[in-house]
């Protein structure tokens, strides 16, 4: 019996060891367990906190671009910071023009949306994540010549480009390219596109820089400046469509004045010292209904004008005939290298659903009109006013800028001496337009995302 009871106690000795070791591993097993539990649940909370951040900075990138979309404010912009949800929150920016410094640096863009997105979790994981996008915008100022016909609109006889024709900037047109046969050698700097499948005449001497590229897809011109009428809406539209009104609008430092005639401009109700300087739109953006004049001067008549150029960034749409009535310049324009600087971010946009006319009222021994300007007429031409009929000659006309034109205009007739219109003329494209032309202006295409970059930090 002795041995017996030994035996029992050396059973439960063991039973009390194997369920001590049983217990131990079980509270290992439980620690390891809830070890690789906390260490999921950091995981994830870091995971969702991350996610969180990237979607409130997206959702901060995307406010921007609709801002972009619906209001197309030319000017910078800010979202401030703002609950998106619990401990998540969102901001962004909206920078026009230059070019993007990030990983994608020295990208020209229209415009940098940026989205900033920040969270914090319960367990004190915080993230904050930036996104960006840039985007390009097509517009007609891409271009320093663009036409749908190349025939006079009046007349119906086609225009031809000739020996002195130099182009600086892109041409397209959707017509075919016709060159006088004689014509040394026309020369066109930068890349030329076509709509039709031919040029005439084919054994031209043509100088193209960039290459001519035919069968183009055409660019369509629009029968009104929609966005002008847009954004001008309300305050900053003038007229009645009365046939014998017209306005003109000065512009005049960093703002304008608006005056009327009720008799095509032989005279005016007012004296511009008397008019109100109104400060340009926010939205860079005035319309006018019926017919308008355009300068940046009182007295064009004059050699030299007092006024000094105009400082700021404004696109003057009509819905009839647009008059430059005399010099119409930039604040930085230098007169004298014919030039103005990529750093100036003065620009004038002049777009009429009709015709653009260089005015004809200036004195026979003017020293000739100078042009800063993006100008269209979507459906008319760039031309000289009383050029069909009897129009002054003049010295010489310079538009620095860009020009679009339903059919090509007539800007001088006649042999130089004894014609009409502007003898001496000289188109030479304004660089800025490439990635920063005049507000609101004629769009060809719909912004496009040309990158995305984004990073945590």
């Amino acid at each position: 019996m002795r041995t017996s009871v030994t035996n029992g106690q050396r059973q439960r000795g063991s039973v009390l060891v194997m369920a001590t070791i049983l217990s131990f591993g079980m509270f290992v097993s439980g620690l390891s367990y809830l070890g690789l539990v906390n260490k999921l649940v950091l995981e994830t909370d870091d995971y969702v906190v991350r996610n969180q951040a990237m979607y409130a900075a997206m959702a901060g990138m995307v406010d921007e671009i609709m801002y972009a979309a619906i209001y197309a404010p030319g000017h910078n912009h800010r979202l401030k910071r703002a609950n998106y949800f619990g401990s998540v929150y969102t901001s962004g920016n909206l920078i026009y023009g230059g070019q993007q410094q990030g990983m994608f640096g020295g990208v020209n863009v229209s415009y940098s949306s940026v989205g900033i997105g920040a969270a914090t979790s319960h367990s004190g994981a915080s993230y904050e994540y930036r996104v960006s996008s840039g985007h390009k915008s097509s517009t007609f100022a891409d271009y320093l010549y663009l036409t749908d016909a190349e025939t006079d609109m009046v007349g119906g006889g086609t225009i031809y480009f000739w020996t002195p024709d130099t182009l600086d900037g892109k041409v397209h047109t959707n017509d075919h390219i016709s060159i006088m046969p004689w014509a040394d050698r026309p020369v066109f700097y930068k890349r030329v596109t076509s709509s039709a499948s031919y040029i005439y005449p084919t054994d031209n001497h043509a100088y193209f820089g960039e290459g001519l590229y035919l069968n183009m897809p055409e660019i369509y011109f629009p029968d009104q400046a929609l966005e002008i009428r847009n954004y001008a809406a309300g305050q900053h539209t003038y007229g009645s469509y009365t046939q014998n009104e017209v306005y003109w609008i000065l512009l005049l430092n960093g703002g304008y004045k608006i005056n009327m005639s009720e008799d095509r401009g032989d005279t005016w109700l007012q004296d511009f010292s008397d008019l109100e300087l109104i400060p340009i739109p926010a939205a860079g953006a005035i319309f006018v209904q019926g017919k308008c004049w355009v300068s940046t001067t009182e007295y064009p008549d004059m050699q030299y004008p007092p006024e000094a150029g105009f400082n700021g960034r404004v696109t003057i749409g009509s819905s009839d005939t647009l008059y430059i009535r005399g010099k119409t310049i930039v604040s930085c324009w230098d007169s004298f290298s014919r030039t103005i600087p990529l750093t100036c971010n003065d620009a004038i946009g002049l777009i009429s659903e009709r015709w653009v006319l260089v005015s004809d009222r200036i004195p026979d021994d003017h020293y000739g009109i100078e042009i800063n300007a993006g100008i269209a007429a979507l459906r008319g031409s760039f031309s000289v006013d009383k050029v069909y009929s009897n129009a002054k000659e003049h010295e010489s006309l310079l538009v620095y800028g860009s020009l679009a034109q339903y059919h090509r205009g007539i800007v001088h007739r006649g042999s130089c001496g004894s014609g009409m219109g502007y003898c001496q003329k000289d188109y030479k494209y304004d660089d800025r337009f490439r990635d920063n032309p005049p507000p609101h202006f004629i769009p060809i295409d719909n912004e496009k995302p040309i990158y995305q970059e984004n990073f945590y930090n």
